[in-house]
């Protein structure tokens, strides 16, 4: 099976979706980080996006940027990514 094309409209939105749904959990006092974790299929790729944001303090949206520079010019497809989640956290370390 070929790898799905990457798109990066599709994976920002992916992402915006796993922190919306988190952060509206009630109570407040769920784990954003652990929701996301237990996503099936998406697990790992936002838990390297939340992982990456919280060491060095910038804001989600602009971590999914650089993961999306960084995934479109290795010529990754979101499903590599998803898969290879510790490459793509130890990419954006480097690129923060």
């Amino acid at each position: 099976m070929q790898p799905l094309q990457f798109d990066p409209l599709a994976a920002r939105d992916l992402v915006n979706k796993l922190v919306a749904g988190a952060e509206a959990c009630v109570p407040p006092a769920v784990n954003i980080t652990s929701q996301i974790a237990a996503t099936p299929g998406v697990g790992g790729f936002g838990m390297a996006l939340i992982s990456a944001a919280e060491k060095t303090g910038k804001e989600m949206a602009s971590v999914c940027n650089i993961a999306l520079d960084i995934a479109a010019s290795s010529r990754r497809s979101l499903e590599d990514i998803e898969h290879h989640d510790e490459d793509l956290a130890h990419a954006l370390e480097v690129a923060l």
